[in-house]
């Protein structure tokens, strides 16, 4: 949908859809950890899975 709309280019979904499938992974192991325990709530571990996913889409295209 990003792409039909303008928004990222076609050389982009790669290293996008990437960095948010692994960030998702991620996300699910912290939710069923920390979240369980009540170390982080939704919202806090919503905030965590945003930048792993901007940092992996930056290690993915090498910008870092």
């Amino acid at each position: 949908a990003a792409f039909a709309l303008g928004l990222i280019p076609r050389e982009a979904m790669v290293p996008v859809v990437a960095a948010a499938t692994l960030a998702s992974f991620i996300e699910s192991g912290l939710g069923a950890t920390l979240e369980r325990d009540g170390t982080l709530n939704n919202d806090a571990l919503n905030f965590v899975n945003t930048g792993i996913a901007a940092f992996a889409a930056l290690m993915i295209t090498g910008a870092i």
